[in-house]
């Protein structure tokens, strides 16, 4: 059986597709833009099943989007394997899980090419329960190449890791996202070739109950690290190594991990390798008695080796036993070296030969404890007075000073600082914020301490950018680890300090007034002015726009996005703004302002006066100044007309150049006189109509060719 172009709304199971065993039917064929929504299941995959659900169906609002159950009968092999692409499988309580399997250690479900509401793996991965979970009856999902929109494309090409390691396997060099768990099977070996880099999504880990060889080389490490763009401490679990099994590591490079390597009653060692931004670096369990030695950094963790012993039992022959010679082991908040829970007679460690971060004794004896009740004592002698090797390069206390680049008028470049904590080059990449594209990259060698970089608003060929928001991204690097800098945007918005920041209940856009209200920003916002008309939709007239720390005018016409004034009430709001990223910048794209001729707020351009009667002749008056030098253009527009291009346009000032300050840097007020008729012909009246006609005052500034446009009103009667 198919479905298509069908909606299944408010059910107990939207679909349910069943086989039976030895079944020659085709598989059932879900497929062309089916709406499932509201119900319990939107679909329910029963044993022996294996649908085809694809064609872009939405599979929205239910409290289980697919529900796929095997029947675990020993003996059998029921398991339904349905295959899930291409769809929008989102906002469901649960998007996607999966129980009941025969053999699920070994069964991968293919739900690969959905949009699921974000482009997070580990958000994904929140919304899914299969054997991440940890249930024995539960299969792994793949959900990779999942998209980037509903429809769109995929966010992520390049190659994922999910499922068990069931043969000898070697990992090519190259970049890996871990969507799942990985296994290494008990007999197995996975080797890791240098170059290879995984990158877990999150609460995942590295269980090895076989062999791990992580091998890299002094100039090309075996990485693993976070998923997230903004990684932190314990985003995935690290490198579980159990009772039987071996984990060999050389030249690794461990981050961002809850225990980067977790010695749980298995054995190996380390060697060579970068362990650093982790709870624990290396944590060494009941058991266990690996080798740590040969140049290890292990530094700004909490801790950076945690030896815990058989807690509540008193055999003491599972007193684990590492041995920790010629490591670099400083700078972790906590402790360098941790020991706890150690049954009696408890040994004494060897943990000779390390550079500790300081060649003070008491200053080392502070950073290892010891001072438990079940502690065991650490033999620390013949530590180094001495840093062996360079540290890894780390960027910190990055801080700008201004986050507005001006690249045209009154210049101003984009400026802050940061702190390195050894010599380095530093490569700085400008990104659009919207897109992430590039739009600046450039390389600079900077000494140990405080330094400031500065961007001027242009790019690679030194043309000036699009105004609108970037962010600067810092990558520092010695040669083999660089470190990565950038920031997320902050969590919450920036609520404006005003009084009443709606707009005043009336206002008379016939009478030239502007909406206007004033708000203060404690921290630099993307701010916003929203429109809503009575029945109808919002609108923007400030949107995303910067505004540093301190009070600032925002205002509005009366005027709707296709320039024609309001004719029904509306609700007029300076809501919470974005709180800027700590390495945004803000470059403004120099745009003329035309003013009246009094201060902040009461800028408007008025017509003087306001209403005059044409069969009288009256003439009326509209005075106005510009920021910048500009090319202007003044028309008036009748009735029901707003595009100042528009054929009915009458022209008062056609495209004359008009400075801004005079030879004493004083403003020039400049005047456009309507006097109903044209100059060449005081017999052809130009008012053929009664009503409120526009005044449109056009500014382009030569440099860029932008344009600033200011509507007004001048009444007209006969």
């Amino acid at each position: 059986g198919s479905l298509a172009y069908t909606r299944v709304l408010n059910g107990g199971t939207g679909v349910r597709t069943l086989s039976t065993a030895g079944a020659t039917i085709l598989p059932p064929q879900i497929v062309g833009q089916n709406e499932l929504r509201g119900n319990s299941n939107g679909i329910y995959v029963g044993a022996f099943s294996s649908p085809t659900v694809t064609g872009n169906n939405v599979i929205t609002g239910n409290t289980t989007g697919v529900s796929v159950n095997g029947n675990t009968v020993a003996g059998t092999t029921q398991n339904p394997l349905p295959v899930v692409n291409g769809n929008s499988l989102y906002a469901n309580t649960t998007n996607y899980s999966a129980t009941s399997f025969v053999n699920p250690a070994t069964t991968i479900l293919n739900a690969q090419g959905n949009w699921w509401g974000t482009a997070d793996p580990s958000a994904i991965l929140a919304t899914i329960e299969d054997r991440n979970l940890g249930s024995t009856t539960r299969p792994y999902v793949n959900y990779g190449g999942f998209l980037g929109a509903a429809g769109g494309t995929s966010a992520y090409t390049g190659p994922t890791l999910i499922g068990p390691i069931t043969a000898n396997t070697t990992l090519a060099a190259g970049s890996y996202l871990m969507l799942s768990d990985i296994v290494v099977n008990a007999s197995r070996t996975w080797t890791i070739a240098p170059g290879a880099e995984i990158r877990s999504a999150a609460g995942r880990k590295i269980l090895v109950n076989g062999t791990l060889q992580a091998n890299g080389t002094s100039t090309q490490r075996v990485r693993f690290s976070s998923a997230k763009p903004y990684p932190a401490k314990g985003d995935w679990v690290g490198i579980e190594v159990v009772a039987g099994s071996i984990a060999n590591l050389d030249y690794a490079r461990i981050e961002h991990a809850t225990n980067g390597v977790y010695f749980n009653a298995g054995q190996g060692t380390i060697a060579h390798s970068l362990i650093r931004f982790c709870t624990t670096g290396v944590y060494v369990g009941a058991k266990s008695n690996p080798t740590i030695h040969q140049g290890n950094e292990i530094s700004n963790n909490t801790y950076g080796i945690y030896v815990r012993g058989p807690t509540n039992t008193s055999a003491s022959a599972d007193n684990p036993l590492p041995v920790i010679n010629g490591n670099s082991l400083f700078a972790n908040t906590d402790y360098n070296l941790y020991t706890t829970s150690f049954a009696a007679p408890r040994p004494t460690l060897n943990a000779t030969g390390n550079w500790w971060g300081t060649a003070v004794p008491a200053r080392i004896a502070a950073t290892i404890f010891t001072t438990g009740s079940s502690s065991a004592p650490v033999n620390s002698s013949g530590y180094l007075t001495v840093e062996p090797f360079l540290p890894a390069i780390t960027l910190t206390g990055f801080s700008m000073s201004t986050q507005e680049a001006k690249p045209l008028v009154s210049i101003q470049p984009a400026a802050g600082t940061f702190t390195l904590n050894r010599a380095g080059t530093v490569t700085f990449k400008i990104m659009r914020d919207a897109d992430s594209t590039i739009v600046r990259q450039w390389s600079q060698s900077f000494v140990a301490g405080l330094n400031a970089f500065s961007w001027d608003g242009r790019n690679d060929l030194a043309a000036i950018v699009p105004g609108g928001l970037y962010r600067v991204l810092l990558t520092a690097s010695s040669g083999l680890d660089p470190y990565d800098y950038d920031a997320a945007v902050p969590a919450g918005d920036s609520a404006p300090d005003c009084t009443g920041c709606v707009a005043p209940a009336t206002f008379n856009p016939y009478l030239n007034e502007l909406v206007k209200i004033k708000v203060r920003y404690a921290v630099p916002t993307l701010g916003y002015l929203r429109v809503t008309p009575s029945l109808g939709t919002p609108f923007y007239p400030v949107n995303d726009v910067y505004y540093p720390v301190g009070d600032h005018w925002l205002y509005w016409d009366g005027r709707g996005p296709d320039g024609a004034l309001l004719t029904v009430a509306a609700t007029v709001w300076a809501g919470d703004g974005k709180i800027m990223r700590p390495n945004g910048i803000y470059v403004f794209s120099p745009r003329v302002a035309i003013t009246g001729l009094n201060a902040a707020p009461n800028i408007e351009v008025r017509s003087d006066p306001f209403l005059v009667a044409s069969s009288y002749e009256q003439a009326s008056r509209i005075v106005y100044r510009v920021s910048l030098d500009a090319l202007v253009r003044v028309t008036i527009l009748p009735p029901g007309v707003v595009d100042p291009a528009s054929p009915a346009a009458i022209v008062l000032v056609n495209n004359v150049t008009q400075p801004a300050k005079d030879g004493n840097d004083n403003p020039i007020d400049y005047t456009a006189e309507w006097r109903g008729y044209s100059a060449g012909d005081p017999n052809a009246a130009l008012a053929g109509a009664e009503g409120a006609y526009t005044f449109a005052i056009e500014a382009t500034l030569p440099a860029t060719g932008q344009k600033t446009l200011y509507r007004g009103i001048l009444n007209i009667v006969q």
